[in-house]
């Protein structure tokens, strides 16, 4: 009997997925429950074991190739004796030769996982991904199997790079925590990076809307990043507070931009100059602002409200922006540009059995 690999249901929102890695090769035994290939999301890294005891008869989708749900990967034949190696012919006698060349060795039906180092070993989808992106190894943490580096992984620290770029490049940083919640860890990571960073911060408690959030907006001061400011994006309530908190850094910009013009007038010697003489900054530069926090905090809703557009892409699931995202603006007449930054999730290993 022949048993189709199919992919699995993946979870919400989730459509396709990425062959990691293929346990075994066409030919081999495959003993019921046991892994035969591994899938990648960007969520999370799924197993797909076998129902029936066998041989795998077919692989028809190579590793580091993308497949929806539902597609064929395989094809398994229940109840059939298989091999786990190619059977060695015995010499019919001994007869003294010179030694061989080594045997070309036959084509592999997947694609070998590549050491990273002696320690960490980097799938190939991940691998791909990370030449796209110029990241290392040594600057990832695998959570695959035995420690190896998947898509998702690599996924993760791109997202990190780009939120801790978008926080060095920042005038202001806003920290948005989702006030239901309370404070969490991924709340805690955030202050502990804003802090290091020379960037001024703003902490907002998002979904404070008819008080649900009045638990979570006291424990947002554990942070140690000041007061937080009560929101909720979805309604549009507290905004007001939040341009108040917002308006010295621009007027600060400004300043500064007016002294730096001042200064270097003075270096040019600039025949005419009066200090004294009303002067007109050039504002061309915007106040750049970082939106921070964990997925589903309200980011992409907040920046939509303050905006007063639907420009940022939401929903109710998690994880929805995967890059940091600029989005011009011009409020009470000066330039502003705001970076929604993806937030960074915690991925589950998840196991399933082909049906």
């Amino acid at each position: 009997m022949t048993v189709e690999i199919r992919v699995p249901v993946l979870g919400e929102s989730v459509t396709e997925a990425t062959v990691g890695q293929w346990f075994k090769k066409v030919g081999d035994a495959v003993t019921k429950d046991e892994p035969i290939v591994e899938l990648e999301t960007d969520k999370v890294t799924l197993e797909i074991n076998a129902s029936e005891s066998g041989r795998l008869e077919e692989i028809l989708v190579a590793e580091g190739e993308d497949v929806e749900v539902g597609a064929l990967l395989g094809q398994l034949a229940a109840g059939a004796a298989g091999t786990t190696a190619p059977a060695v012919a015995a010499p019919a006698k001994e007869v003294k030769t010179a030694p061989a060349a080594p045997a070309a060795a036959p084509a592999a039906a997947s694609t070998p996982v590549v050491a990273a180092s002696a320690d960490v070993l980097v799938l190939p989808a991940a691998q791909k991904l990370m030449d796209e992106n110029n990241l290392s190894a040594a600057s990832i943490r695998g959570t695959g199997k035995d420690g190896r580096i998947t898509k998702g992984d690599v996924l993760e620290a791109r997202m990190r790079r780009q939120t801790e770029l978008a926080i060095e490049d920042a005038d202001v940083c806003l920290l948005l925590i989702d006030a239901r919640l309370g404070v969490v860890p991924h709340d805690k990571y955030f202050a502990t990076l804003l802090r290091k960073s020379a960037t001024p911060i703003i902490l907002a408690a998002n979904k404070c809307e008819g008080g649900a959030g009045q638990s979570g907006l006291h424990e947002a001061y554990k942070l140690g990043l000041g007061e937080p400011i009560p929101l909720s994006a979805e309604h549009g309530l507290g905004l007001d507070e939040l341009y108040d908190a917002l308006e010295p850094f621009a007027v600060g910009i400004e300043e500064d931009e007016l002294n730096q013009a001042i200064d270097d007038e003075i270096r040019e010697g600039e025949e005419g100059f009066d200090p004294d003489a009303p002067y007109e900054p050039d504002l061309e530069a915007p106040l750049r602002i970082a939106v921070v926090g964990r997925p589903n905090a309200g980011k992409s809703t907040m920046i939509n409200q303050l905006l007063g557009e639907d420009r940022m892409l939401t929903g109710p699931e998690a994880g929805i922006t995967r890059d940091s995202i600029g989005v011009e603006w011009e409020w009470r007449g000066r330039r502003v540009k705001l970076f929604d930054t993806a937030g960074l999730r915690r991925r589950a290993r998840v196991t399933e059995k082909l049906e």
